[in-house]
């Protein structure tokens, strides 16, 4: 089990920051993440984001094992997590402007909206509707909900 956790968090780490823009390798990423040994030729801010995205999937995890509700405040703190090294400025905050889609003409709602729109969403994670879904329905949908509000400047 402990080697499946290992190969799931460098994998979704990779792949996370990948999207990102971070040009860690995935092997790369497992020497970073497991080792906390750094790569010649790669930023320190690359680095800095395995580390908080590792520190990020920590945390998430022990809301599962605690069966925790979840809060703005820890949503925000996973943001924190990840970019409190990199990004002190806009860590665990709601992004104050409005946004698109990078590449795309698609708009996020409102910068104004999104605090109504995060406790609502807040309240639909933890809502008995909610928790009654199969958990791969729960999480797609939660993700779809999120997104959608796009909540921070940056991810």
């Amino acid at each position: 089990m402990a080697e499946l956790k290992q190969r799931y968090d460098v994998r979704f780490t990779y792949n996370s920051n990948a999207i990102e823009g971070n040009t860690l390798s995935l092997r790369e990423t497992a020497l970073v993440l497991e080792q906390g040994i750094t790569i010649g030729g790669k930023s320190l801010k690359e680095h800095l984001e395995v580390i908080g995205h590792g520190q990020a999937i920590n945390y998430i995890e022990s809301f599962s094992v605690a069966d925790a509700v979840i809060t703005e405040w820890e949503l925000r703190q996973v943001h924190s997590l990840i970019l409190r090294t990199i990004d002190p400025e806009t860590a665990g905050r709601f992004r104050l402007l409005d946004v698109r889609a990078a590449g795309t003409e698609s708009v996020y709602l409102p910068h104004y909206q999104v605090d109504k729109l995060m406790a609502d969403f807040v309240e639909w994670l933890n809502s008995q509707n909610a928790k009654a879904l199969h958990p791969i329905v729960y999480a797609a949908e939660a993700h779809l909900r999120l997104v959608t509000v796009h909540p921070f400047s940056r991810w």
